[in-house]
């Protein structure tokens, strides 16, 4: 009996090493203090949230901040921060809650489109999925493809520098332009093609705008590169989307993410 109540008081007394820091933090100024010390820069951080986004089972934090500023908590005093919304300049946010559904947290933000002729305001729901921030899709649909063009200007608007196509035999061609032509080919492992369709499927390609244009002079950043997504779907459905500035939705930005790692598998041809 000594022995059992000793094992317990000994197990008590560690949780609180084990305890997420972010679980600590009441006030904003906990939350200004904890910034300080895990992010690069100071932010004028007005508000926060707290939830596990990322389901590992440690909170991580959200901050109100000129861009929402997430710091994830991935175990062992180690934090990834990401600024959710990064670059978009034309837009203002505000985090407004965390909701909790299917086990799954959610986090809404609110975004108000400063370039638009007339004021638009909506609310945003966002899940961590494929290593990323994006948002929320509740029953995604699979779709098979048959074929994936992924194309970039490298930035201020000149010519293509980068064109990758990915077929579903997953065969892959990388054309890189850089003082000359280089071709990257060979054949990607099956798992990275199969989070190509999770990605596209979770982010409901089909649904979206076929262009995401800059909004207006005043807003426009002309060194962000453009993208182009070309997706042949099995069915023969072909959907095309113009990503100026590469800031459509959090989604496309994922989808980029993952096009990027399956061009750096490929070898070089000589």
């Amino acid at each position: 009996m000594k022995k059992a109540v000793a094992i317990l008081l000994v197990l008590l007394c560690s949780l609180p090493a084990y305890a997420n820091e972010i679980d600590q933090l009441k006030t904003l100024n906990d939350v200004r203090q904890f910034a300080s010390k895990h992010l690069t820069y100071n932010p004028d951080i007005t508000g926060f949230l707290k939830a596990d986004i990322d389901n590992n089972g440690l909170t991580d934090l959200f901050l109100n901040a000129e861009f929402p500023i997430a710091i994830l908590d991935n175990g062992s005093d180690h934090y990834e921060m990401c600024e959710v919304y990064a670059g978009v300049m034309e837009k203002q946010y505000s985090l407004v809650d965390v909701i909790h559904t299917n086990n799954t947290s959610l986090l809404v933000v609110k975004v108000s489109i400063l370039c638009a002729e007339d004021s638009i305001v909506k609310n945003d729901t966002l899940s961590f999925r494929f290593g990323s921030i994006v948002e929320y899709n509740a029953k995604p649909n699979h779709r098979s493809i048959k074929k994936v063009v992924f194309t970039s200007d490298c930035g201020y608007g000149g010519n293509t520098c980068l064109e990758l196509k990915i077929e579903s035999s997953g065969w892959a061609t990388y054309y890189w332009h850089d003082d000359g032509l280089r071709i990257f080919a060979g054949i990607i492992d099956s798992a990275s093609f199969a989070k190509l369709e999770q990605i596209i499927d979770y982010v409901n390609l089909p649904s979206l705008s076929d262009h995401y244009p800059t909004a207006g002079w005043q807003c426009m950043m002309l060194e962000q590169a453009s993208y182009g997504i070309e997706i042949n779907f099995a069915d023969g459905q072909v959907k095309k989307i113009l990503d100026s500035g590469g800031k459509g939705t959090l989604g496309l930005k994922a989808l980029y993410e993952q096009l990027f790692k399956v061009g750096k598998q490929l070898p070089e041809l000589q």
